[in-house]
């Protein structure tokens, strides 16, 4: 049993999201690779807001 996580923006992933994705191998190839961007996104976006977050501590500290 998978356990659904909020994502970075704290909303509970959509129902849809967690489907698997059925077709041909190069359909499912290609869903992957879709995933796999999505997840670098939302990768690139928590740094994004954690360095910023840093930036900020740093500053008060001053």
């Amino acid at each position: 049993m998978r356990k659904s996580h909020p994502s970075h923006n704290g909303h509970e992933p959509e129902a849809g999201s967690s489907r698997r994705h059925t077709g041909t191998p190069a359909g499912s190839q290609s869903a992957i690779a879709h995933r796999i961007r999505v997840l670098r996104a939302e990768a690139r976006a928590v740094y994004a807001e954690m360095t910023a977050a840093v930036l900020i501590t740093r500053r008060e500290k001053k």
